[in-house]
């Protein structure tokens, strides 16, 4: 696999939301053990904020993107 789409669609959609719709900072949260969607998104700019438990006793990561 590893073609690069998730990659393209999410710089399609940060450009669509910062662009478009004038967001200013966007948040994505991740399962942690999930390795692809967390390098996705450090890929595509996102700084790692946080990890968090959920009521499960699941970890999570917060990550944010702040528009410049």
């Amino acid at each position: 696999m590893k073609k690069g789409y998730a990659t393209e669609a999410s710089i399609a959609w940060l450009d669509y939301g910062f662009n478009q719709m004038n967001i200013q900072s966007m948040h994505a949260y991740t399962h942690a053990q999930n390795g692809a969607s967390n390098h996705v998104l450090q890929k595509v700019g996102f700084q790692f904020m946080e990890d968090y438990l959920d009521k499960d006793g699941v970890i999570w990561k917060w990550w944010q993107l702040i528009n410049s």
